[in-house]
C-alpha cells in the first residue's frame, strides 16, 4: 500500500475537510502513519484559505517524498505565506504548518508555504 492511498483514506474520514483530491504513488519511503498525521494537519490548515476549490495533494518519489498540499483561490499572499510554517501565531491563529515543519526538521526534511493563487505547501522527507 502506498503512502498516498493511506493518506486519502484518512482524508476521507474527516467530514470537516472541503473535498479533497490525491494523485501521485510513493511508498515504502517514509513511516505512513507519521505520513498521514502531517498531510491530514497541512489540509485541516489549508481548508482555511481558497474559496469552493477542493484541496489537491500530489505525492512524488524525489529522493524521497515530496508532498505538494495546495488550493486554489483566496491565499496569505506571497509576502506572508512563508511565516505560515516559521510562527506559530501567524495565520489566523493555526499552529498546525509550524507543528509539521519542525517534526518534517527533526525527520531531516523541510516544509515550505507559497501564497500565489492560493496556498500550496511542500513537505520534504528523506527516504527510510
Amino acid at each position: 500500500d502506498d503512502e498516498a492511498r493511506s493518506v486519502a483514506r484518512a482524508l476521507a474520514r474527516s467530514p470537516d475537510l472541503p473535498p479533497v483530491r490525491v494523485s501521485g504513488v510513493a511508498s515504502g519511503l517514509v513511516d505512513p502513519d507519521r505520513l498521514t498525521a502531517m498531510v491530514v494537519g497541512l489540509c485541516d490548515s489549508t481548508a482555511w484559505w481558497g474559496g469552493s476549490e477542493p484541496i489537491d495533494i500530489v505525492v512524488e518519489e524525489r529522493d524521497g517524498i515530496v508532498v505538494d498540499v495546495s488550493r486554489k483561490g483566496e491565499g496569505p499572499g506571497p509576502e506572508a505565506a512563508p511565516a505560515l510554517v516559521d510562527d506559530p501565531a501567524t495565520g489566523r491563529g493555526k499552529v498546525l504548518p509550524y507543528l509539521v515543519r519542525r517534526l518534517a526538521e527533526a525527520l531531516g526534511g523541510s516544509l515550505t508555504c507559497h501564497g500565489e493563487d492560493g496556498i500550496r505547501f511542500r513537505l520534504t522527507l528523506p527516504g527510510a
